[in-house]
């Protein structure tokens, strides 16, 4: 049934709108690919359209994520800045020689 849902106009729409309003990954700060849920819809199938819900990740990162969901993991927090407003994730951009 997820399946069905990614396929649909409105989440493309709201998918394109959300990747154009946040270019970037929300983990590793690179160039998004994907829209996911932050809380998954098998979760909160309520939710699927929340664009509060939403997070830009790369493959990458969107791959990780979801490993993580599927083996019953908690997944690793990336992203936050330390006081001096530096990205804290070693795979940030800003962070890579």
């Amino acid at each position: 049934m997820e399946q069905r849902f990614y396929s649909t106009r409105l989440w493309q729409s709201l998918s394109a709108r959300y990747r154009k309003a946040h270019p970037l990954c929300r983990r590793c700060g690179r160039k998004a690919e994907h829209v996911d849920h932050v809380i998954e819809i098998r979760t909160v199938p309520e939710r699927k359209l929340d664009w509060y819900n939403l997070q830009s990740l790369c493959s990458a990162c969107h791959n990780e994520k979801t490993a993580a969901f599927k083996a019953g993991r908690a997944v690793r927090p990336h992203g936050g800045c330390d006081v001096d407003g530096r990205p804290t994730d070693p795979r940030h951009p800003w962070n890579v020689p």
